[in-house]
């Protein structure tokens, strides 16, 4: 027997960095040093160290939907960067969710995007299973893998659907300046062209630096958020989306109605109250990663801005596997190999919690390059 699978599935290969196959690491059992997925290396706000037990009490009900509290406590969370209605805000079950469920609207088959890589693979693969071409400009690696609005805005074509980027930038941790991404909004506009800006590592920037603060000018723009990087809820899978009320009304027609729980929803609704953690969360981040990126002589470091938890490095010599070096010695990153454009002698690096231990390894590993 034969099922009729759709034509875009058959013969096609997912690349992800998490598959079945995956290890996923955690220092409470391991000797490894996590620096491979972007979590917060600070965890979560404490306020979530206590969960009342009211919140377990009905656990047999259906959530609370349509999450006004939630949506409520984003449109006050923006309050000073964008006025936001509830009807701006979809909320999913993790980020990667609501791309997948913004690829059910816009993306069929021979639908066109345009992307920018290396970026986030998961996005670029989802477009492809739904039979859409995905099309990209390359960083460029003698511009250290530093975005060229230029690259991007020569590349914009009218038969594009969809401009997918995000910013910051997976895996280098780069962050697009606002003024770029208006020049992208405008060149696409022309066309039709809906605009999706993924800010999965903006936490870790400014709310003035968002996309957020331009959805009222831009009817194309759609920007996605997570709770899993910045505000350290990644086991509870939560996301939202910004966009125009007219998207948001079409999001609804395909999106699940009982995406989180109610405990998912109030841990989200702790964590954005508390402003202090995540601004103590960008200061550690920056001192680590600064005091990695000092300590390297022979591995490089690719564009990047020192308050995104993530970065990209690069070996010179294309024959090292960085990955495996690292991993045998005791530091767990991403495959540089798994992102277009990038081989193996790269890696994505998150990071830790503390530099003293992944520096003295990475030192172990400069000595056989």
């Amino acid at each position: 027997m034969t099922l009729k699978y759709k034509r875009s599935i058959i013969g096609y290969d997912a690349t992800s960095y998490v598959s079945e196959d995956t290890e996923i690491i955690s220092e409470d059992v391991s000797s490894v040093i996590d620096c491979a997925l972007g979590t917060n290396p600070f965890g979560h706000t404490k306020h979530l160290d206590y969960i009342s037990p009211d919140l377990l009490k009905n656990i047999s009900l259906y959530p609370e939907y349509p999450y006004n509290a939630l949506k409520d406590e984003i449109v006050n969370y923006w309050s000073a960067a964008a006025a936001l209605d509830r009807k701006n805000i979809q909320i999913g079950n993790g980020s990667v969710s609501i791309l997948i469920n913004i690829n059910r609207i816009l993306v069929g088959t021979g639908s066109k995007v345009l992307g920018c890589c290396p970026q986030f693979t998961d996005y670029a693969c989802d477009v492809k299973a739904m039979g859409g071409i995905f099309d990209y400009v390359l960083l460029k690696e003698a511009n250290n893998y530093r975005f060229d609005v230029n690259d991007v805005l020569d590349a914009i074509k009218p038969d594009y659907k969809v401009v997918y980027l995000d910013n910051p930038n997976n895996p280098t941790g780069q962050v697009i300046p606002l003024s770029d991404i208006r020049l992208i909004l405008e060149a696409a506009v022309k066309h039709d062209i809906c605009v999706i800006i993924d800010e999965a590592y903006a936490d870790f920037i400014t709310r003035e630096e968002s996309s957020i603060s331009l959805i009222d000018e831009y009817d194309n723009l759609i920007v996605t958020r997570s709770f899993s990087k910045g505000l350290g809820l990644a086991g509870m899978r939560i996301g939202y989306l910004v966009s125009s009320v007219e998207f948001g009304s079409y999001y609804t027609k395909g999106n699940a109605p009982f995406s989180i729980s109610n405990l998912a929803s109030y841990m989200a609704q702790t964590a954005l109250k508390d402003v202090a953690f995540v601004k103590e969360s960008i200061e550690n981040v920056t001192r680590v990663k600064k005091e990695v990126m000092d300590s390297l002589t022979k591995i490089k470091v690719m564009e990047t801005d020192p308050r995104v938890s993530i970065m990209l490095l690069k070996c010179g010599n294309p024959d090292v596997n960085l990955f495996e070096l690292f991993h045998k010695n005791g530091i767990a990153t991403e495959r540089g190999s798994d992102f277009t454009g990038l081989s193996k002698n790269s890696v994505r690096f998150k990071v830790p919690k503390d530099s003293e231990r992944v520096i003295a390894r990475i030192m172990d590993i400069e000595k056989l390059l």
